[in-house]
């Protein structure tokens, strides 16, 4: 009888820590998932703003394409601009998530429009 009940106790303890276990990963699965969209919401707020910027220079720029200020920003942007379409395909998690691809390929539609529009 006693081995039955430390037989009983094993087999409890394993499954015990077994559910622990996966609810610590789960937890730990969530929390990365919360970690990976923030950096995700993060980057379509940067490149939301960025894109909004470039709009509004591209239109000054059209408007006057003699102004030096305006040159030197829309060239500041420009690279601006690479260097978030370089950091957007480091970022797999939100390249994968078809929430933030819609969102990234709407506001680059957005402005490949707009610049068609311009003639540019």
């Amino acid at each position: 009888m006693k081995k039955i009940f430390i037989i009983f106790l094993i087999i409890s303890y394993f499954g015990f820590n077994s559910c622990v276990s996966n609810t610590k990963n789960e937890k730990k699965t969530q929390t990365e998932k919360s970690s990976e969209n923030k950096i995700c919401d993060e980057f379509m707020k940067k490149y939301e703003d960025m894109m909004n910027e470039y709009l509004h220079i591209i239109d000054e720029y059209f408007n006057n394409p003699t102004d030096e200020t305006t040159a030197a920003h829309y060239m500041e942007l420009m690279q601006e601009t690479l260097e978030l379409s370089e950091e957007w395909e480091k970022l797999i998690d939100c390249t994968d998530d078809k929430k933030y691809k819609d969102k990234f390929e709407a506001i680059s539609e957005e402005v490949e429009n707009k610049i068609s529009e311009l003639g540019l």
